[in-house]
């Protein structure tokens, strides 16, 4: 009975614990360590170190046109020299050539990886670490949008996401590496949330004056 008594006590405590833990108020950058550790999880939950390090078979026969098609025009683009339009490509869709960015290769992909070649000599396949990166990232842009409204309880960043993350859209396009970086759709939704609250003050500024000359 009275180790029943304890086990109770010790599980009560835990909870209070927990309970103070999810619902206390965190700095801006715990939050963001928080959700990126969430965001880490779920990725690392999906794909394993040889799909993200390129070693997969997947990336030696990839299976789907698109994907075919965006390992090409990457390739390409890596390997060319440098040129003017940044992300054409004049061996690509010869004799007229073809701008990468209309073949959903994602060019930033494309451009660093073609640092990455001019400088080392080596062609790297990104699109592991990128896919890796839109399945993480979603809950930190989140956790940006949750510091814009003044919102820093632990258990908010959590549920934030954890929601972001597993976004049914971004699993259901599938393949489709191009509309994979809903963390960038969400940075923009923080970004408006930040001037809206810098113009609201602007605005109450304004009114303020506006009243103070109206009342002279």
């Amino acid at each position: 009975m009275i180790r029943k008594k304890s086990a109770t006590s010790h599980l009560e405590s835990f909870s209070q614990c927990l309970g103070h833990a999810l619902l206390a108020e965190l700095p801006a950058w715990q939050l963001l360590v928080l959700a990126g550790a969430v965001g880490a999880l779920w990725a690392v939950s999906l794909f394993d170190w040889s799909f993200i390090s390129r070693q997969h078979a997947f990336w030696q026969f990839p299976m789907g046109s698109d994907m075919q098609l965006v390992l090409a025009a990457y390739y390409y683009y890596v390997q060319a020299p440098w040129q003017l339009p940044l992300f054409y490509v004049s061996g690509l869709g010869t004799p007229a050539g073809t701008n990468i960015i209309f073949t959903d290769a994602v060019p930033i992909v494309g451009l660093v990886g073609k640092l990455i070649y001019s400088f080392i000599g080596v062609t790297p396949n990104l699109y592991g670490i990128y896919l890796f990166l839109c399945f993480a990232l979603p809950g930190v842009m989140m956790a940006l949008v949750l510091i814009a409204t003044e919102t820093r309880c632990a258990l908010a960043a959590i549920i934030g996401a954890i929601f972001a993350n597993a976004m049914p859209a971004l699993l259901w396009r599938w393949g489709d590496i191009a509309l994979a970086s809903h963390f960038l759709l969400i940075g923009a939704l923080r970004y408006t949330c930040s001037r809206c609250r810098s113009g609201s003050g602007v605005a109450s500024q304004r009114s303020g004056r506006l009243g103070l000359f109206l009342s002279i």
